[in-house]
């Protein structure tokens, strides 16, 4: 769902910030940046975030 999102909001706006709400958040984190890095359409900025790739046949 969170892709999803992202995806229908690509190129409308500059950049997005996202809030972690867990009671575990560096590990949250850490376990969504794992997940995520194995995806075709992200690149990987640093340990915390990451940018969408741009598909020009969608």
């Amino acid at each position: 769902m969170f892709f999803n999102f992202l995806n229908e909001i690509k190129g409308t706006v500059p950049e997005i910030h996202c809030m972690i709400e867990a009671k575990k958040k560096d590990e949250a984190l850490f376990t969504l940046m794992e997940e995520i890095r194995h995806r075709d359409d992200v690149v990987i900025i640093d340990g915390s975030s990451f940018s969408l790739k741009y598909n020009v046949w969608k």
